[in-house]
């Protein structure tokens, strides 16, 4: 199994609570347009590849890595979000286990992935003891404007 776990920029410890909560930002660069433009045009290949549309695929690769085997890909069911007050243009949620590389003392996570068309995409993994934990917190952490709230796209 392919062990590298996806890396993060950001992390920051919810105070009063054993929660970590972890952002990864990836760029939609010049680059990946430039790519794309110069490929070889294989039929039906544009919706897939097009780095605007690349959030729709990810996602579930991402959450699979940060299982480490505990998950398989046909089980991931991602919920539409629309953080519209981040500016973004589409978004996921999903919930599942994490692997011992990337969650460390953590064994169940939360994760919003957001999206902004020709900017980036942003995964905030939220990190938990156990699913009963989150299931505990996950309602109050969401209300707190410091964790989603942290990230906003400009237009």
């Amino acid at each position: 199994m392919d062990k590298p776990s996806p890396a993060y920029q950001y992390a920051l410890k919810v105070a009063n609570k054993n929660v970590e909560v972890r952002y990864l930002i990836m760029p939609l660069t010049k680059d990946l347009f430039d790519a794309y433009d110069k490929r070889i045009n294989l039929h039906g290949d544009d919706t897939v590849i097009f780095p605007n549309n690349l959030y729709k695929r990810l996602p579930a690769i991402i959450y699979c890595k940060i299982a480490e085997g505990k998950l398989y890909i046909d089980r991931i069911k991602l919920q539409p979000m629309k953080p519209k007050d981040q500016g973004a243009d589409d978004g996921f949620m999903f919930a599942g286990p994490v692997g011992p590389t990337f969650g460390q003392k953590y064994t169940f996570g939360f994760y919003a992935m957001m999206h902004k068309d020709f900017l980036a995409d942003v995964y905030i993994f939220y990190l938990f003891e156990s699913e009963a934990t989150m299931l505990s917190l996950i309602a109050d952490l969401l209300k707190s404007s410091d964790i989603i709230g942290s990230i906003k796209f400009k237009n």
